[in-house]
């Protein structure tokens, strides 16, 4: 039973479907269906497949599913055969051999003993020590699995972000690369002007500023590109090379629609409180356990078996012997040993309630910053288009007033330097309203599916 908690009853912005985000539900969306870039698509089905991370964590839920089955074994009794072949030597008068006769004193005799036998064990549990420590072992299994599900739902984000951020710089390489060929022309201009008198020697030297302010923006974002790639590559799980691209930036969009319902549908959605609240069942489970512990331990055991001096008569039915029957084992003084296991099963439980806790709490701030995130980087978008519509418009202006003569080309320099700053952010908000979606989907649980199997 999961703890009463103080659930807001609305996220911080009521969530309400905004353009493009209009054709389902986001958090329940499958990210195969999020993302209209195949490409995309491709990658991060290639990163769940061979990324190291992801793959450790599915080794880990094999290493808990074993854990899981060596603690069903204990609800089966154990059964171990035995076999034994002794030689002795006696010498005394009085020691007799294993066959009754008495070794005359003096003298000496070498003898064989041969076994076989067959033992049994098998403990009741009246007090729950096994049926709690199933529960436990059951709810760590789940806790790993869910923790698995957070990386992939991390490993989407990551990958999607990453190549966000790639096309972003991509854009940006397209922008500059444009920008210094329409800056060079001006350049060209400005020498021939020069050369005609008509224009002074600084107008040629601020038009090469231009040139070269644009020639090194190109090698920064180059190996801003290089380095992106790399990236991308390590979480696909592959070493450094190139990646393919697919749609611009402009052309990228993310289909879904914000949830409508109610902030405590986190609690089934999002795999990290899962996982936090499967800890806490563990947790509980090991109290159980350690009460457990203070209560006599009752178990069956028995043994049959022959036992004889020569092998050809070991199992005749005069070799047979059995036994069968109850044991009981008490604690009586351990040293407070139990009672401080017990403690810190008990403080180990609180832990985990206030882990569990802090999760929530962490998840409702994940989604009310995204929330706020999405929708004002959307405005900022519009307000960073109007801009740049400006700016244009003015660069425009200041190249015909300086053909014209009516100014110079300090006026040209300023609106190019202007108008290319403003395009490389108005590239990097596109970038950054992709980003707020596949964070607003990751922190409303997106990004992992439960398999068939349930896992």
């Amino acid at each position: 039973m999961r703890p009463q908690l103080d659930i807001p009853q609305n996220y911080t912005l009521a969530p309400q479907p905004i353009d493009p985000l209009t054709q389902s539900e986001l958090a329940t969306a499958d990210w195969r269906t999020l993302f209209n870039d195949p490409i995309l698509t491709e990658l991060i089905d290639r990163a769940l497949a061979k990324n190291n991370q992801l793959a450790a964590a599915s080794d880990r839920i094999e290493e808990f599913r074993a854990l899981a089955g060596i603690a069903r074994a204990e609800y089966f009794p154990d059964l171990a055969g035995n076999g034994r072949l002794e030689r002795l030597r006696r010498s005394t008068g009085s020691a007799a051999s294993v066959t009754g006769d008495v070794i005359p004193q003096g003298s000496s005799r070498t003898v064989s003993a041969f076994s076989a036998s067959a033992s049994l064990f098998y403990e009741l549990d009246f007090w729950g020590r096994i049926r709690r420590s199933n529960e436990a072992t059951r709810a760590e299994l789940l806790s790993t699995e869910f923790a698995r599900h957070t990386i992939m739902s991390d490993l989407v984000q990551s990958v999607a972000q990453t190549y966000f951020e790639l096309r972003e710089l991509d854009y940006e390489l397209e922008i500059s690369r444009r920008t210094r060929d329409s800056r060079g022309s001006s350049l060209k201009l400005a020498v021939s002007r020069s050369e005609q008198g008509v224009a002074s020697k600084l107008d040629v030297y601020q038009a090469e500023v231009l040139v070269r302010s644009a020639d090194i923006a190109i090698v920064q974002i180059e190996q801003a590109v290089a380095q992106r790639e790399h990236l991308l590559a390590v979480l696909l799980g592959e070493t450094p090379g190139p990646i393919a691209r697919g749609k611009t930036l402009p052309e990228l969009t993310v289909s879904g629609g914000i949830p409508s319902d109610l902030p405590s549908s986190l609690l089934e959605r999002r795999p990290d409180i899962r996982q936090a609240e499967e800890n806490l069942v563990a947790a509980n489970a090991r109290i159980g356990v350690a009460k457990a512990m203070f209560f006599p331990e009752v178990s069956l055991t028995g043994l049959f078996g022959y036992q004889s001096s020569e092998l050809s008569d070991l199992f005749d039915a005069s070799s047979r012997g059995w036994n069968f029957g109850p044991s009981i084992s008490i604690p009586i003084f351990t040293g407070w040993r139990l009672s401080f296991n017990l403690e810190a099963a008990k403080a180990r439980e609180a832990q985990a309630l206030e882990n569990y806790k802090g999760v929530i709490v962490q998840a409702f701030r994940e989604v009310s910053d995204s929330l706020v995130a999405y929708q004002k980087v959307r405005e900022l978008r519009k307000h960073q288009e109007a801009l740049v519509q400006s700016l244009r418009g003015v660069t425009g202006l200041s190249h015909e007033r300086y053909r014209g003569g009516v100014s110079n080309y300090l006026e040209v320099l300023d609106a190019e330097r202007q108008l290319f700053d403003a395009e490389r952010a108005l590239a990097a908000v596109q970038r950054d309203e992709l980003i707020s979606v596949v964070t607003l989907y990751k922190a409303l649980g997106g990004g992992w599916q439960p398999e068939p199997n349930g896992e």
